[in-house]
Order: C-alpha cells, then structure tokens, then sequence
C-alpha cells in the first residue's frame, strides 16, 4: 500500500488556549505591543514588566485591558509573581492514583490563578533574555524569546482574522517578513472577497442547535450521527452560501435531520434573495 510520508521539520500548529489565564511579558517597546494585540485577542490575563512603556500599552492599561504594568526591570521572582499555597502543593501531587474535586480544585487555582501559562521577552538586553530563558525551562514553563528562534517553545506567526476564523501564517522562524506580505498581499484580499466571518457564525449555531436542541445526548452514537450529519451538510454549501443563510434557511436545515437534505430543498430562490 503507498502511503504519503507527512512532510518533517515544521511546527505542531496550535490553537493554544489561554483565556483567561495569566501571562508574563518582560519588555515594553514595539516588539512587546505587538504580542499584547495578540494576547488581548485571545483574552489573557497580560501582566507586563518593563522601565518604559509604549504609549499605545499606556493606553491599554488606562483601559484596563492589562492585568497589570510593573514600571521597573525585570526580577528573577518576576515568574512566581502569583504563585500561593495551590502552587506549592503541587509536588505532592504528582504520585496521587486518583484525583477528588478537592484536589482537582486546587489543581486548577494554581494553573489558572497562580501560574504563568506563558513567558515572553522583547528586550534588548540578550544577557538576560537568555537567563529568563533557561529559568523558565529549569521551572518548566514555556517561553517565547522575541528574534531568538533557538529559545523558543513557539513561534507567533502572521495572523488573519475575520470574526472566529483565524489563520496563522509560520515561516517557522525563517522568514517574519515573508509572513507578513503573505498575509496582506494574498490572504486579507482573499478572505475580504467572502463573509467567512457569518458563514462560520452560521455553521456554529446550526451545530449549537444540534447538539442542544434537535438531537441532544452525550452517549457514543449520537454524537458520531450528529458529526457525520454536520460533516455532509457543511459539505454541501459553499463558503459563500454559508455567508448568505439566514435563520430561515438554518432552521430548514435542521428540520430534515438526521436526514441530509438535497441542495434544492434549501436554496429554493437565488442567495441575493435570502
């Protein structure tokens, strides 16, 4: 049987989730602007460390979209900022066969609460760029080191955006520039030509609706049905199409499941109509 090998020597691509946890940024000037744009747009709780601030960071933190600004250089004591009585139980945890809701809570007050989900520098000062670095890794956290591929655990890549969808653009640490034209040149033309952002909206309330009202369960082959139906109706528009439905039309949809329906029984007059 021939089989095609998947390509090495790229990066695991991530959706990496820190809404509302906390993050530590050392470093106030552009470079650091621009990580905070992309820490907001995720909802983290962004604390940041710095002598001196961008005014446009100012403005951020006057808004109160900063967890909070530390006018002042870095300190090694920096990464344990929030860490209390649910960090330093950890440890004891680690043997533990099964887990009850006391310790699971207490497990989640120190990730969520007390814990930096991430580090990240954007300073001059390469000396202790790479002391923060290897204290990061001795506490096994993870850490971003702005122009410094070789200590980072991730990479931020060029990002397009339109509502939920979100497309990031690597050069796997190569090429930032080329990202760059990438994503203005090619990609925001081709996602300002389609209303991916209602297509997408649209698809997640037909698929909310289905799990919550027209057929609910949790139970292993309900919910295959249930994934096997969206798979074949997302299937059957196109993106376009999807971006033109409205409530009608996604209530038709769901009124013939679990059969799948016939493109004609839902485009029954031209889009521009719906």
């Amino acid at each position: 049987m021939s089989i095609e090998i998947p390509e090495p020597n790229g990066s695991l691509m991530l959706a990496w989730q820190v809404r509302n946890r906390h993050v530590l940024l050392v470093g106030g000037g552009a470079v650091a602007l621009s990580r905070i744009e992309l820490l907001l747009q995720a909802d983290a709780k962004v604390t940041v460390v710095a002598p001196k601030i961008d005014p446009t960071i100012e403005q951020y933190e006057k808004l109160g979209l900063l967890y909070k600004v530390h006018r002042r250089k870095f300190l090694k004591d920096d990464l344990k900022m929030y860490e209390g009585e649910a960090s330093r139980k950890l440890d004891q945890f680690s043997g533990v066969d099964h887990f009850g809701p006391e310790e699971m809570e207490q497990i989640e007050q120190a990730v969520k609460q007390e814990q930096f989900a991430l580090v990240l520098t954007a300073i001059d000062d390469k000396n202790l760029s790479k002391q923060i670095y290897y204290w990061c890794k001795a506490g096994r956290m993870q850490v971003n080191i702005a122009d410094k591929p070789k200590q980072c655990d991730f990479y931020f890549g060029s990002v397009v955006r339109q509502g939920s969808i979100q497309i990031m653009i690597s050069s796997n640490g190569k090429s930032p520039r080329l990202c760059h034209k990438l994503k203005h040149d090619k990609l925001e033309p081709l996602l300002a030509s389609l209303d991916a952002k209602t297509a997408v909206d649209n698809l997640g309330k037909m698929r909310g609706e289905l799990r919550h009202r027209v057929a609910p369960g949790e139970d292993t082959p309900t919910i295959k049905e249930r994934m096997a139906w969206n798979t074949q109706v997302t299937d059957l528009f196109t993106i376009e199409e999807w971006g033109q439905f409205d409530d009608t039309a996604l209530n038709r949809l769901l009124s013939f499941y679990p059969k799948v329906p016939q493109r004609q029984d839902i485009i029954v007059v031209p889009l521009e109509n719906f």
